[in-house]
């Protein structure tokens, strides 16, 4: 299911305001946790990026030390 980028503001909005359950389009989701609302919101917008054409760059920084 394609998202919109109403769909992502909301769900956006959401996680930004603590709350779990989220309306849009005339339905209403309530999600388990913010880990699982963060997923999606990834997801949604790896897809909308896929979609227009653009790539979607991840980056992890490793930092390791001796402890010295």
């Amino acid at each position: 299911m394609p998202y919109t980028p109403e769909q992502i503001a909301a769900l956006k909005n959401a996680l930004a305001s603590g709350v779990l359950r989220v309306r849009c389009d005339g339905r209403e989701m309530e999600y388990r946790s913010f880990k699982e609302m963060q997923a999606i919101i990834d997801a949604a917008e790896a897809e909308t990026a896929q979609e227009s054409g653009q790539t979607v760059s991840r980056q992890i920084v490793v930092a390791t030390s001796k402890g010295l």
